[in-house]
């Protein structure tokens, strides 16, 4: 299943707490809820800035071939105007402060102010996802 392999990276953090390169082994998965047509790789773009879309010779935003050939590229069909003035190559989104309630297992540690990174590891060990090494 998809779970069982699931733990925490093995990354030494550098002194802001991350890891000096973003090609890790285990990786937590952000997806917009807007989006252009694009290939998903489910993986970092180590050659560079994504650029998702580029416009083709109608000034159409489409899907970059560039990433259509990469080992197991899935194309995404997108959700966000692809032509006129309002035509975008990529998500946006903003955040805001949320109010979050829990029940359940580590639910306890679920209060106050909470930096989302620490709510994902919240979830990782009432989940018991990884183990730490001893």
């Amino acid at each position: 299943g998809i779970y069982e392999g699931a733990g925490f990276p093995k990354y030494r953090p550098n002194a802001e707490g991350y890891p000096e390169k973003i090609d890790i082994d285990k990786r937590i998965r952000f997806v917009f809820g807007a989006y252009p047509d694009h290939y998903d790789t489910f993986r970092p773009h180590m050659d560079g800035e994504f650029v998702p879309a580029v416009k083709n010779a109608e000034g159409v935003m489409v899907a970059n071939e560039k990433y259509k050939d990469i080992p197991g590229a899935v194309l995404r069909v997108g959700n966000l105007p692809n032509k006129g003035s309002r035509a975008a190559n990529q998500g946006i989104h903003s955040g805001d402060d949320v109010i979050l309630t829990a029940m359940g297992p580590g639910s306890a540690k679920v209060r106050g102010q909470l930096e989302n990174s620490d709510l994902f590891r919240v979830m990782a060990e009432a989940l018991a996802l990884g183990k730490a090494a001893k």
